[in-house]
């Protein structure tokens, strides 16, 4: 059986209570009844139970058929659970509270959880949101789990989280430039760039600087085109048996960031290509004025094995780098993204 968003949900909330180390990672963190874990214990050890014990629809939006996603609220129990004094001789009652506090840590940290799918795109992010639950809907919950006795619990909300009737589509091509025609004539609008008898006006990059001093900084990345200049889209056409020069990326920031590919060849889906490696960040200003030709970039080949694109289609470009929090969770980073448009060139 395939996986569900439910189950990606569940299992994306056991990894960011997991991520931290020292916390909860040597605690055997469950999803399921909490029935479970004392019904196959061996007294020893301690588990954190994550239990979904409701499904709420979030309603149909007006805007939507019924071929797209609709979104519900998962609604779920924390349960720590113990059996037997641990290593420590830390007893079972101390240690439960232990292992709930620092989930309740975590989640008040950082209470954004990423869904992703099999190749790390990102699904959905939730908001894990702390709920009220009485002891006695707490005890009814638990009473229906068998010999299974009351357990302190906490109470959250995972929402929202999409319900895909189809596996969602990304296969069309994606906007990397908008650009104004003039011409003397109210006819033949369907002129391309480089027609001497229309003009085409592309977005100008503007000066800026990236703000380095701000933790949270992000980074910057722009392409040199052959005449020296910074823009945030090529568009380059292909000739049969004429290979296309590098297209030069240059950041901006300070240290390294991780080079990001997505790529779409002709009519197929978009696919993301690992392993493009690292790139170095520009600490100087971004002076639109300058001639950037023979600045120090990072080159990403349109020819050869190694080419990010090397036929009609789109690729977009971007950069990651991690910040590094003190005594939190890292966070990535992201930077703008810039696109690189490949045509046939037409007889």
């Amino acid at each position: 059986m395939q996986t569900s968003t439910l189950s990606r949900a569940a299992n994306a909330l056991r990894a960011h209570l997991n991520q931290e180390e020292g916390k909860l990672s040597d605690a055997d963190i469950q999803i399921g009844h909490p029935a479970r874990f004392s019904s196959t214990g061996n007294g020893q050890g301690e588990a954190l139970n994550i239990f979904i014990y409701h499904v709420e629809h979030s309603g149909y939006p007006a805007h939507t058929g019924t071929s797209e996603p609709y979104f519900v609220k998962l609604h779920c129990l924390l349960t720590p659970m113990t059996e037997g004094d641990t290593a420590e001789n830390i007893g079972p009652g101390d240690m439960e509270l232990r292992l709930l506090g620092h989930a309740m840590e975590i989640l008040h940290k950082d209470p954004v959880v990423n869904v992703t799918d099999d190749d790390g795109s990102v699904l959905a992010q939730l908001q894990t949101v702390p709920t009220h639950m009485s002891v006695e809907e707490t005890n009814r919950i638990f009473s229906t789990q068998f010999e299974t006795s009351y357990r302190v619990s906490v109470a959250y909300e995972l929402a929202l989280v999409p319900v895909f009737v189809e596996p969602p589509r990304n296969d069309s091509p994606r906007v990397a430039a908008i650009e104004v025609g003039t011409s003397p004539e109210m006819v033949d609008r369907n002129r391309s760039p480089g027609d001497p008898d229309a003009a085409f006006i592309n977005g100008r990059i503007t000066g800026f600087e990236v703000d380095t001093s701000r933790p949270d900084w992000e980074p910057h990345i722009v392409f040199v085109d052959p005449a020296g200049q910074l823009t945030y889209a090529l568009r380059l056409q292909q000739s049969p048996g004429t290979p296309l020069p590098p297209a030069r990326v240059l950041g901006f920031g300070t240290g390294t960031a991780t080079l990001q590919v997505q790529r779409r060849i002709g009519e197929g889906p978009w696919q993301q290509i690992p392993d493009r490696g690292s790139m170095a960040l520009n600490s100087a200003p971004i002076d639109p004025d300058t001639d950037y030709s023979s600045a120090p970039t990072t080159d990403l080949p349109l020819d050869g094995d190694d080419a990010i694109l090397d036929q009609p289609g789109q690729a977009w470009v971007w950069v990651e780098r991690v910040w590094q929090r003190e005594d939190r969770p890292p966070v990535t980073i992201r930077s703008n993204a810039i696109a690189i448009t490949i045509t046939e060139e037409q007889p």
